[in-house]
């Protein structure tokens, strides 16, 4: 019964020492994750405002050509 008892003692001992690695695996795989997020985020940002930007571009050269055109029919 002694050794039984002592078997289950370091039975529980490894499984706790196994919990903490998976803990700490786990705890530094979050972070990182996190870390990859925030990377994500201010590229989707930065691809949000050029997208605005070209956006504005377009429009502004659609209207300069506009005007380009009605000039030059009124020159015609």
């Amino acid at each position: 019964m002694q050794l039984f008892a002592e078997d289950l003692k370091r039975s529980v001992t490894l499984l706790e020492k196994d919990k903490e690695q998976l803990d700490s695996t786990t705890t530094v795989s979050i972070e990182e994750l996190k870390k990859d997020k925030m990377t994500l985020r201010e590229f989707l940002d930065i691809k949000e405002k050029t997208i605005e930007e070209n956006g504005s571009k377009i429009k502004s050269l659609e209207m300069q050509g506009m005007e380009t055109k009605m000039s030059m029919a009124q020159q015609k």
